[in-house]
């Protein structure tokens, strides 16, 4: 193999000349030369299909096909010139995208700054179709205006940013920072451009040179930082009146809601609710589509995340994801760990280097405790220079120490694999072996992160449940303090066996009270076992002192404020659903001995109620709100436990704490009150939980609640219109999505069952809002309690019912007010049943034949005539006369039997 060109080939694909002296000369910045040592390896991932280091050197790949004389389609290997293709890292065997002709997924929408969004009640919502809609160019406009869209996921950024590229529509400019292109902000031209780092003042400075009405789209990982707003009225300040030129143009630009000129549109994208199902989905239908041999299901997969991931914790971004799918492919979820597993990230991680040395994961589980122990931050990707400074410096010796534990293994495996945990210890003060290992990856120019993330964290997360069972509190709880630790601390002890909870109790109870590490064990064990409690397992009675020593050293010297934890912040509504969350649950147990807490903050625990807390109103979604989050649900799953021991919500109580209560009467936990009904009607988030509970609970939750929706609507009917009122219009009822379910359920037999009298007469005004089937039994029922008093009333009364309602129109033939217009109705519904009606002269009387024949249609007179013939008792003959002569115009040939009946008399 090794001829003379061949060895060419090889010391260019490593980068060493034969006499394995490293060569001189420029360097591709950002690219790193391959030792001898390391060729093999990259070789290897290759044969595995881990195409990324190929990918990211071109020229190699390119002297690797030059010397086998094989395309790069054969190595697994896709040409990066052709823009249209766009392939996954993460998931190599993923079939690349088309992006000229394959849809990418689509899990997020993008979202307005409410600050920004002040005219969507009567212009509706805006949305940015004009830079990310399908339209073709001769039904657009060029867009207009500055639009920063903040996309914090990396893969999905990068996949928008290419998707856009490919279409055509616009220019898509890629950058480190905005200030990178600065000349061609100054061209008038739609522009994308989409960049990976904030460059602060100079980006500003070159948005600032940008024509006005140029439109431009920025995709970044962050958002626009606005300005500190001078006054609530800022648009008539002297600063906005006085500003000028190129300062003026920052002052309008950094507006933090609206500028007399002009400002920045700040978008997000956000994933929707269920972005992991939907992504799975597009995942298997793409592979099923390729025809790809794989273990992948994507059903299995959410039901292993659902298990596991419940919160999405762990894998959080699209390309956790799909490292996750990568597994999946290739072993199948059976092989994953189960969601107590304590050494889950241990396990990931030996899938993920199934085929590499044993040194590989080790050098991984080392770089990711150390990164973890240090003082810098754990979310952001560092410099070099601060991995080098993580991992040791470039100062790592061999100690004797060292060589005897080599010596003393037993086997030449377990020597093996100690010399690789000693020579990679060596390696990781060189920069060089750092990037070549294959764990990290430059994201931005100078700024490297782990290539593998997720199952970094799932590292992390089994040496942190070691540490919560075995170790002291202050090896893991002053984490706590750190925000970008603090959750993953939280999500060890979600994992964590109940027993190693107790485990850290009991370390609580000896440790000092006032030390930062009880304070912060503590409040982070009080959250973790109000979540369990939340799910309804069984808390032994020796965790109950955490409550005792959380509750010890809160603040509730003022009933008007949330008391709030020493050690996490209340920045959010979401910060604060979660700690009311776990408050809560706790006050579910049987109540603790615990003096002076306010009643709201542990309800379960009050003696008496008091009047509700402002803070806790303030705590409701948005009517309109829709993607609830994580939070809120599970704060909505404590108020549904709580509300089971209580017998009905105080009148001046919101609707979110209302709504349980109907929660608890569909599930046959006592009658449903239509007060409860008027809280909650119209605010979206209310009904789309309510509408979950009906699906769960099925048709009895339709029976046991729908008499006491009629009463509210009704209620809402009858009501005087006042401005003050806020309560929900009647239409809000008419087309709640609740009704129509809990109607959908009933057999028509079944929808009036349980009305009272007054339910029946407002139905019977609005008969078009139930369905075709019930409409003639309501007419039916209200018989006897029509809601008119007068004749002239009875016509447009049944004109809402329509046809539908023909069967029950013989029950009002001769009723004194309505009988006359039912008669009219018969003959105009159902003429069939009238003539049959007109010949059972036994059964039906006199008097009811008599209207029948007289309001006959002229389109039945030859058949009322054959009949009339066999009924001379119906008419005398003056009436008999009038009759036919009504008829006699339009009688057409039948003028002659019609006559012929006249002379019989």
């Amino acid at each position: 193999l090794f001829t003379e060109p061949a060895f060419l080939h090889c010391s260019l694909l490593t980068g060493q000349e034969p006499s394995s002296q490293v060569l001189t000369g420029p360097k591709i910045p950002g690219q790193v030369r391959v030792t001898y040592r390391s060729l093999g390896n990259k070789l290897g991932d290759l044969d595995r299909g881990t195409t990324t280091w190929w990918h990211n050197n071109p020229d190699k790949a390119k002297c690797l096909v030059e010397l086998l004389e094989i395309s790069l389609e054969d190595l697994g290997l896709h040409e990066r010139a052709n823009d249209g293709d766009f392939h996954f890292r993460e998931f190599p065997e993923l079939p690349p995208l088309d992006l000229k002709r394959d849809d990418g997924w689509q899990i997020g929408l993008e979202e307005l700054d409410p600050l920004q969004d002040v005219d969507s009640e009567r212009f509706g919502k805006k949305d940015l179709g004009d830079w990310l809609g399908p339209y073709p160019a001769w039904i657009r406009q060029p867009p207009t205006g500055f639009n920063w869209l903040k996309v914090s996921d990396d893969l999905n950024r990068h996949l928008l940013a290419q998707k856009l590229k490919a279409s055509g529509r616009y220019e898509v400019v890629v950058a480190e920072t905005l200030a990178a292109v600065a000349i061609r902000l100054r061209n008038s031209k739609p522009v994308i451009v989409a960049v990976e780092r904030d460059g602060g003042g100079d980006d500003l400075a070159a948005l600032a040179e940008r024509p006005e009405d140029a439109g431009i789209l920025i995709i970044a990982p962050f958002m626009f930082a606005s300005r500190e707003e001078i006054s609530s009225a800022e648009w008539m300040s002297w600063e906005a009146r006085t500003a000028r030129g190129k300062e003026g143009r920052k002052f309008d630009l950094t507006a933090k809601r609206f500028a007399p000129r002009e400002s920045i549109q700040r978008w997000e994208l956000k994933k929707v609710i269920d972005w992991r199902e939907q992504l799975l989905c597009w995942v298997e239908r793409r592979l099923n589509r390729s025809n790809v041999d794989t273990h992948f299901s994507a059903q299995a997969i959410q039901d292993w995340l659902k298990s596991f991931d419940p919160a999405g914790l762990w894998f959080r971004t699209t390309s956790d994801l799909l490292q996750l799918c990568h597994l999946a492919h290739c072993h199948s979820e059976k092989r994953l760990p189960k969601a107590r597993d304590t050494q889950a990230g241990t396990r990931l991680a030996q899938l993920l280097f199934v085929r590499e040395p044993v040194a590989k994961q080790y050098v991984m589980e080392e770089m990711t405790w150390l990164r973890w122990q240090s003082k810098l931050p754990w979310e952001r990707p560092l410099s070099l220079r601060d991995w080098l400074e993580i991992s040791g410096g470039t100062g790592a010796k061999v100690t004797r120490t060292n060589l005897e534990e080599i010596v003393a293994g037993i086997t030449v495996r377990e020597r093996k694999e100690i010399a690789d945990r000693v020579a990679v210890w060596v390696e990781l003060g060189n920069p060089h072996a750092l990037l070549e290992s294959g764990l990290l990856r430059e994201v931005t120019r100078g700024a490297f992160d782990y290539q593998n993330r997720t199952f970094v964290r799932l590292l992390v997360r089994d040496r942190l449940m070691a540490q919560i069972a075995n170790d002291s509190l202050s090896k893991w709880a002053l984490s706590c303090f750190d925000p970008t630790r603090r959750t993953l601390i939280d999500a060890a002890l979600d994992a964590a066996p109940l027993d190693s909870l107790a485990k850290a109790a009991h370390r609580l109870r000896d440790e000092s009270g006032g030390s930062a590490q009880s304070l912060a064990a503590a409040e982070a064990l009080f959250v973790a076992i109000g979540k369990r409690i939340a799910k309804q397992e069984n808390i032994p009675v020796t965790l109950y002192s955490v409550a005792t020593q959380v509750i010890r050293h809160l603040d509730t010297s003022d009933d008007g404020m949330l008391a709030q934890p020493w050690t996490r912040p209340m920045e959010t509504i979401d910060d604060q659903l979660a700690w009311l969350c776990a408050c809560w649950s706790w006050s579910l147990l049987p109540e603790t001995v615990v003096d002076g807490v306010p009643g709201w903050l542990f309800p379960g625990w009050a003696k008496a109620s008091t009047d509700l807390p402002y803070w806790l109103e303030q705590l409701m979604p948005d009517k309109k709100a829709e993607d609830l989050s994580s939070s809120f649900r599970a704060y909505w799953q404590v108020l549904v436990e709580w509300a089971k021991e209580i017998d009905c919500p105080g009148e001046s109580w919101p609707a979110m704490m209302v709504a349980p209560f109907l929660v608890k009467a569909m599930k046959g936990g006592g009658p449903a009150r239509s007060a409860w009904w008027r809280k909650l009607i119209g605010q979206d988030w209310a009904e789309k939980l309510l509408l979950e509970c009906c699906e769960q609970v099925g048709k009895d939750a339709a029976s046991r609640v729908w008499p006491s929706l009629v009463m509210a609507e009704r209620e809402v009917a009858e009501r005087p219109n006042k401005e003050e009122d806020d309560e929900p219009p009647l239409y809000k009822f008419e087309r709640s999505r609740i009704r129509f379910w809990l109607i959908g359920q009933l057999k028509p037999t079944e929808v009036l069952r349980g009305l009272n009298n007054d339910d029946l007469v407002y139905l019977a005004h609005r008969p078009e809002s139930l369905p075709p089937e019930v409409r003639a039994d309501l007419l039916l029922s209200v018989k006897d309690c029509l809601p008119f008093m007068w004749p002239g009333e009875s016509r447009a009364f049944l004109e809402r019912f329509g046809f539908h309602a023909a069967p029950a129109l013989e029950a009002f033939l001769g009723h004194e007010v309505i009988g006359l217009a039912a008669t009219q109705y018969l003959w105009r519904w159902n003429p069939v049943r009238a003539l049959t009606l007109l010949a059972e002269k036994d059964v039906v009387t006199t008097s009811v034949r008599n209207a029948l024949y007289w309001d006959c249609t002229p389109q039945y007179f030859p058949q009322a005539l054959a009949l009339l013939a066999k009924d001379p008792e119906v008419f005398d003959r003056e009436e008999r006369q009038r009759w036919i002569r009504r008829y006699l115009p339009n009688a057409g040939l039948h003028a002659v039997p019609a006559l012929e009946l006249l002379k019989t008399e």
